[in-house]
């Protein structure tokens, strides 16, 4: 992946991509806004430079503020992709950049200058003007009545599905319908989502299955790298009921229902990196009970 400045939104997004699981904080469904905001920082090694721009900043406002905090940018930022453009950094959406700083960005008041901002890359001064907001709703369906036009005939039920409001009661029995009775009726994931439950025995241990678990989420979850949102995702763990753990190893997200339509996210973790997930509570208890119960 090649990396423009050192404080692009998708590095941060790729940097923070292995606990992205359990940082929901930054995710959007169909029923939030999504903000965004023109974005100007600079860059420093410490919290004192920091602090010395910031005093010299102070006493300034409108385009003075503005023409210096470039100004500065150009000479003193850290970050050599964008300080040749005055911190410049484009138009930065809500859950793209780290928490501290995405957090600094949207309690700004417009064309004002942050407080010092710490991140895992350095201390930011942040600069932000033309903020905006959008539905996500309205991306969710712009996307997807977009992929229906060119959907295949295998991915078309899928989709179509995903643009109906479907009564909570019909839900699953639409879902099996599109993805096959070899799954199981559905279990609910930690959000209230519907995880299907599909097996296969290993036949080289005793007692350890490979589990698929096919998430439909309630509402659309909005994928910002790719202005689509996610509406199903299929994850393979490896249940092993001698040691009650389920462990993660690979991961789909897709745009429409029953796992079609645009791949939005994929992912698979090497043996060395798994984490076994001790599995007494919650979903993966779930998970390992109704796959262990007759053992």
């Amino acid at each position: 992946m090649s990396v423009k400045h050192i404080l692009t939104p998708l590095l941060l997004a790729s940097a923070m991509c292995h606990v992205s699981a359990m940082t929901p904080w930054g995710e959007k469904d169909e029923y939030d806004t999504l903000r965004e905001a023109h974005t100007y920082h600079i860059m420093f090694s410490s919290q004192q430079a920091a602090q010395d721009v910031h005093r010299r900043l102070s006493g300034l406002s409108g385009p003075a503020l503005f023409e210096q905090f470039q100004k500065i940018a150009r000479a003193e930022s850290k970050d050599p992709g964008s300080a040749t453009t005055g911190g410049d950094l484009g138009a930065v959406q809500e859950g793209t950049m780290v928490k501290s700083f995405e957090q600094a960005l949207f309690s700004l008041a417009p064309k004002t200058v942050s407080e010092p901002v710490k991140s895992e890359y350095g201390w930011h001064l942040i600069y932000a003007s033309d903020f905006k907001e959008s539905k996500v709703a309205d991306i969710c369906a712009s996307s997807l009545a977009t992929s229906l036009k060119s959907a295949s005939a295998a991915d078309k039920p899928g989709l179509t599905v995903a643009a109906e409001r479907i009564p909570s009661e019909k839900f699953a029995p639409r879902v099996l319908a599109l993805i096959g009775s070899e799954w199981s009726q559905p279990l609910k994931d930690w959000n209230g989502n519907l995880a299907f439950v599909r097996t296969y025995a290993s036949k080289a241990k005793l007692g350890v299955a490979t589990a698929v678990v096919h998430t439909e989420y309630l509402a659309a979850v909005l994928a910002s790298s790719a202005a689509a949102c996610r509406r199903s995702a299929r994850q393979e763990y490896v249940v092993d009921c001698n040691a009650r753990t389920a462990t993660p190893s690979s991961r789909s997200e897709f745009e429409g229902r029953g796992a079609v339509g645009r791949r939005l996210a994929e992912s698979r973790t090497l043996p060395v990196d798994r984490i076994k997930l001790a599995s007494d509570a919650g979903f993966h208890g779930q998970l390992v009970a109704s796959l262990c119960a007759a053992r």
